[in-house]
């Protein structure tokens, strides 16, 4: 059996530390590239839309998502210790993730969703997906 190793426990943190803020910084330019230019230029004029608010509560949806996203992708790949059953729940949930955005776009486009109700799918989505992301995490902490 082997001890406990410093080094090893060293650079698992590190490389967690480094996912976490990778996808994060991620969904940061994100949300400013794509939310906050629009904010700003909008608020500007002389005629501020409802449009504007819900674009900074899609904005905070993406990034629950995102760091939700983050959490799964570091028990994926990081976490050795995790229960077989729990597996290819992680999965299914970080595919879901994954594909939220294309959901989105389907919901707007092909069912012809308004907006609220597109910012509100999201936001429950986004909620229950980072609700679901800590249970799993929280259970993969668990001694085994």
């Amino acid at each position: 059996m082997q001890g406990f190793s410093l080094f090893l426990a060293t650079i698992t943190l590190l490389s967690l530390i480094i996912d976490v803020l990778g996808f994060s910084g991620w969904a940061f330019a994100d949300s400013v590239l794509h939310r906050l230019a629009p904010l700003w230029i909008g608020t500007r004029g002389l005629e501020f839309t409802w449009e504007y608010i819900f674009q900074g509560i899609e904005a905070n949806a993406n990034l629950v998502m995102t760091l939700s996203l983050a959490a799964l992708g570091s028990l994926m790949w990081l976490r050795k210790n995790k229960p077989r059953t729990l597996v290819p729940i992680i999965y299914a949930c970080a595919l879901l993730l994954a594909t939220m955005p294309s959901i989105t776009s389907y919901l707007r486009r092909s069912l012809e969703w308004q907006t609220p109700k597109v910012v509100g799918f999201e936001l429950f989505s986004s909620l229950v997906m980072a609700f679901i992301s800590w249970q799993l995490f929280s259970a993969c902490q668990r001694p085994t």
